[in-house]
């Protein structure tokens, strides 16, 4: 593409600095500086109609409160232009944004916004710009979106001091995460002199020492537009773009004199140093240990050391043949890694080795095992055809167009632009892995060397090892408490008489509705800027005369081949239900008769650019509860590696080896270790799957695969209780058997002719597809009964759910509910849940299929407020007063999914499942015409009905430490 630039002109208020053809994305780089403001800019036009914006602010941070994390949320919280107290939220309400949210890296903060509708696009802009440089920032923000002091009465009448707001209860969650808690040690361990020693979301005990003027101060240190890095992204001309950031960029006086915030770099140690930390007693025995060896190797280097490192991080972890992986794997010190690989995400580089498991892990060991290996890959070197398959998972890594594609690019580039480095070489990876394999061909021992130097000879590295010690208070929970204890005692009872009523009177600030001519002021979407046609996926279906489906469909791939491939379930043996997730994850890593598993490991890195599989579960929007289960392949190859990954699938399928021994225990142990290690971050989803158990075929099964019932399986499985452990492998021997019989009834492909014509033909020479027993699942009304069920977990706060049933897709009320779910989620939810009660996050949510409405909070530290307001549900959309205006933007945000490019990966599995549900185009139009047309009272009719309705049979489940479950 071209555009009539040259550098030092100056276009719409930008000064151009260069210009430069970016070959392998098909776009034009522009890097230029605002003269009004000084705020820096990197254009990457192209074709592409996803249209990207992003602001990133320097922020590195200069003590433990958090201030970069909660000036993250709260410049988001109303801005001068907008003075709504949640501009985010409203602008979610009707927008067809495919991307709208900011985040808190080590030392920058970025504000990103995407859409595919240049209108959406200039509206999302404007309102961020005006949130980021004129953000209101009032004391009421701090208190809601940071922290304040709330006064607990307790059943005794005691009155209980304790913080509250949004970004605590965020930091005390994640805190309640093993992976978080190492991440942070290391960091703080590792950096003792340096930035990074400081957590930029924020410790808990030290965010309640935040006081405004220090709040204040650092936005205005961080948030000068000078300091400020512009990214634009996508096919809108570069000229409409400049020409509308100039109109509501910021003029800086001093933006000349601007000096922005440096990161403060840690100093080499002269010698290696170990450290030991209690866990205390939070987390249970499954995750009693972990210990880790880092090192930290220094500036960001240039981009052919950095894709070397990668390397490096791909040929020692990247599968289980890698030795690193293999070897502490087998070592049977512990469960699985944790906390392992290269990070370049900050100034300085590091790279770490963690394990974990039930049971301590001796750090001396775990560094005597990795030196150990590092010593003999630095001395034996990288095996030939092993470094080829490395540079090629490099290849398929950075050529991947995947979901967040724009995103990606961005980060990239401005993680390496905030310290001043060229990011066009970030962005130019082809060549840069073409330098590289030069570098290798004229220096076969570059990455022994870097081994070598920056790992064996570095004297900073740091062996850190952590232990569950039952009855002891962790070190982060006991600095809370002083924190605690100390402003109590400072305070009498007038001061907590005082907090109670500032804490009443936010809470009735908060309930009040914006003004009028506020909400109205905010730029907004209508219908008539609603495409009236869903954006299509154009495919092509074809039966085979073997019974086996085809499905081809049309998306860019930049040259790789995707394939998602759907072995039906259905008609499976009911005692080999909760075998099917195991089953899944152990496909691809369980070896085959005639391979060993690192030997299959080898060939899966040779021929492919990763193969997963895992169960999917559709609901059939029919009956109500009925579901079509499905254990699903997904792989991508190029054309030159199309036959051989052909040939290894078959294999996976065909002689797939689930026989007992020790690998099958050391894969149980790992897949357990991970499923815990997603409690946290899963917690509101798994609250909702144990709240929906009961809900026909459909909830009992989603319980089984993904949720409690799945983890306790786990755990009788890992700990081999009564026998588990031979069942399980019995289990995954008849579901293996199943696959072989019936092969993939569904193949969806993206990608070359070539390698297309070459899957039809592998898949036509499959024995003719045996049919499944049944269609679907039944889908009875109850498997079980509705109840209130506690979920305990070493938690600091909570996460709850409630679940009914509603009329699902075929139902004419269908398109009506998900416009007033989505409605309830952004007003009532988000309101009441997390405004008011303080949690991180906060949904009520429409599954068309199966038929079900769930309500959800995440990072709770108010339970029980929360459940009164599920409860409440019925009498609120009673009394609600919908507009046309609420129904007008719920339909532009019910139409957010479907607006969004499909790129190829994600494209495979959904026009797969758009196949076997039958939802062509034309259902997908009659849906979105059915909402353009929906009144307010249609809409609060049809929600109200559907629950009381569903009522009677709700489920609610709370996952929390067994504290709050008693209260």
């Amino acid at each position: 593409m071209t555009l009539a630039l040259s550098p030092h002109t100056v276009l719409h208020g930008f000064r151009i600095l260069r210009v430069e053809a970016i070959e392998e994305l098909d776009g034009l780089a522009v890097e230029a500086r605002h003269e009004r403001s000084g705020a820096r800019l990197l254009s990457l036009a192209n074709t592409d109609p996803e249209n990207l914006f992003a602001v990133g602010v320097p922020s590195p941070p200069s003590d433990a409160c958090g201030t970069p994390h909660i000036l993250e949320h709260a410049v988001l919280a109303g801005s001068r232009r907008f003075p709504v107290k949640d501009p985010f939220v409203e602008m979610l309400k009707s927008s067809l944004a495919t991307f709208i949210n900011a985040f808190t890296c080590d030392d920058r903060t970025l504000y990103p916004v995407a859409s595919t509708v240049p209108q959406d696009f200039f509206n999302l802009v404007e309102v961020y710009l005006d949130a980021v440089f004129q953000p209101l920032l009032s004391p009421d923000t701090l208190r809601r979106e940071g922290w304040h002091w709330s006064v607990v009465t307790t059943p005794s009448g005691r009155r209980r001091l304790e913080p509250n707001g949004v970004v605590f209860n965020e930091m005390r969650g994640a805190f309640s995460d093993l992976d978080t808690i190492l991440h942070r040690d290391s960091m703080a361990r590792l950096f003792p002199r340096g930035t990074y020693r400081f957590d930029a979301g924020g410790e808990p005990h030290a965010i309640p020492t935040l006081t405004h003027e220090a709040f204040m101060d650092a936005y205005r240190r961080l948030y000068h537009p000078a300091g400020c890095r512009l990214f634009l992204y996508g096919s809108i001309p570069l000229a409409d773009s400049l020409r509308f950031l100039d109109a509501h960029l910021p003029t800086a006086a001093d933006a000349a004199a601007f000096t922005p915030p440096a990161v403060v770099r840690q100093p080499r140690w002269s010698r290696p140093r170990r450290a030991a930390i209690s866990l205390g007693g939070r987390l249970g025995d499954d995750t009693a240990a972990a210990a880790a060896v880092g090192w930290m190797i220094g500036d960001l280097p240039d981009i052919e050391t950095e894709l070397a490192w990668q390397l490096i991080d791909l040929l020692l972890l990247g599968d289980d043949a890698a030795p690193l992986r293999r070897g502490l794997l087998e070592s049977g010190l512990g469960a699985d890694l944790i906390g392992s690989g290269y990070s370049s995400d900050a100034l300085q580089t590091v790279f770490q080795v963690g394990l974990k498991g039930p049971r301590p892990i001796a750090g001396r060991r775990l560094e005597q095992i990795i030196l150990d290996i590092l010593r003999q890959t630095r001395d034996q070197g990288i095996d030939a055809e092993r470094l080829q398959d490395g540079l090629r998972q490099l290849e398929y890594r950075h050529r991947e167009i995947d979901t967040d594609f724009p995103l990606a690019l961005m980060e990239d580039a401005l993680s390496v632009w905030f310290y001043d480095y060229d990011p066009l070489p970030h962005l130019r990876l082809d060549a840069a892995l073409l330098r590289l394999r030069q570098r290798l061909h004229d220096a076969p021992g570059l990455l022994s060397d870097l081994i070598d130097r920056d790992l064996l000879a570095n004297p900073h590295r740091l062996t850190l090892s952590w232990r569950h010690r039952p009855g002891e208070t962790p070190e982060r929970e006991r600095r809370l408490r002083q924190v605690i204890g100390t402003a109590r005692r400072s305070l009498g009872a007038a001061d907590l008489d005082r907090l109670e009523a500032e804490d009443r009177a936010l809470e009735e600030r908060q309930g009040q509705p914006d003004r009028p001519e506020a909400l109205a002021a905010l730029p907004r979407l209508h219908l008539k800027d609603l495409p009236d046609e869903p954006t299509p996926l154009r495919s092509q279906a074809e039966t085979l005369p073997n019974g086996f489906v085809f499905l081809r469909h049309e998306v860019p791939t930049r040259g790789l081949n995707y394939v998602t491939m759907a072995f039906d379930l259905s008609g499976l043996p009911a005692a080999l239900w909760p075998h099917v997730p195991a089953a899944a994850a152990f496909l691809t890593r369980l070896g085959t008769r005639r391979r060993h598993y690192a030997d299959l490991a080898t060939a899966l890195t040779r021929l492919t650019g990763g193969c997963n599989a895992w169960c999917h579960l559709l609901g059939t929007g029919g009956q109500a509860g009925a579901a079509r289960p499905f254990l699903v392949l997904q792989t991508r190859f190029l054309d030159a590696t199309c036959a051989g990954a052909l040939e290894l699938i078959t294999e996976l399928v065909d002689e797939i080896d689930p026989a007992p021994g020790q690998r099958l225990r050391e894969l149980v142990a790992q897949r357990h270790a991970g499923l815990l290690a997603g409690v946290v971050s899963q917690g509101s989803g798994l609250a909702a799957m144990q709240a929906a158990a009961h809900l026909g075929a459909h909830g009992h099964l989603a319980n089984l695969w993904y949720g409690p019932a799945q983890l306790q399986l786990s755990r009788a499985v890992s700990h081999d209780l009564r026998g588990a452990m031979a069942r399980s492998q019995e289990a995954l021997a008849a579901i293996a058997a199943w696959l072989q019989q019936r092969g993939p009834a569904y193949v969806s492909f993206v990608g070359n002719d070539r390698s297309g014509e070459a899957l039809r033909g592998w898949l036509g020479q499959r024995p003719a597809r045996r049919p499944s027993d049944s269609t679907a699942l039944a889908g009875e009304s109850a498997v079980g009964a509705p109840s209130c069920q506690g979920l305990s977990h070493a938690l600091e706060v909570a996460y709850c759910a409630a679940c009914l049933p509603v009329p699902g897709f075929d139902s004419p009320a269908g398109p009506l509910l998900q416009l007033g779910a989505q409605i309830l989620s952004y007003d009532l939810f988000w309101e009441e849940i997390r405004a008011k009660g303080g949690a991180y996050g906060a949904a009520c949510s429409y599954a068309p299929r199966p038929g079900r409405l769930a309500m959800s909070s995440y990072s709770d530290p108010a339970p029980a407020r929360t459940l009164r307001v599920f409860a409440g549900l019925d009498a609120a959309v009673a009394a609600a007063a919908w507009s046309a205006a609420d129904i007008e933007r719920a339909a532009i945000a019910c139409a957010r999914d479907d607006e969004a490019p499909l790129r190829p990966g994600q494209a495979t599995a959904t026009g797969l499942w758009r196949h076997v549900l039958g939802l062509t185009q034309e259902r997908r139009r009659a849906w979105r015409q059915a909402q353009r047309q929906a009144t307010p009272e249609a809409v609060r009719t049809a929600m109200l009905a559907a629950l009381q309705a569903g009522s009677p049979a709700r489920g609610t489940a709370i996952l929390a430490d067994r504290r709050r479950l008693q209260a």
